[in-house]
């Protein structure tokens, strides 16, 4: 499941995106009424907001939560 979002702290930022497994078990974070809240992406909408930890620097990412340095090239 593709996953994109844009910023809204930052809209003329370039979009972010993330590929996950679509499964009940896969969860994101969320604003909730007072605090946050575990979002599976198996009940993803169009619109649904979500938190984004952006970090600065080419080729970071994340592999099950930990900081790691990727790169893909496209042939």
């Amino acid at each position: 499941l593709l996953v994109e979002a844009t910023l809204e702290d930052h809209p003329d930022a370039a979009p972010v995106s993330i590929l996950l497994q679509n499964a009940e078990t896969v969860k994101l974070v969320g604003p909730a009424e007072r605090s946050w809240q575990a979002i599976s992406v198996s009940s993803l909408k169009p619109g649904d907001k979500l938190y984004v930890l952006a970090e600065n620097g080419e080729g970071l990412a994340r592999h099950t939560g930990i900081s790691i340095q990727e790169s893909i090239t496209e042939k």
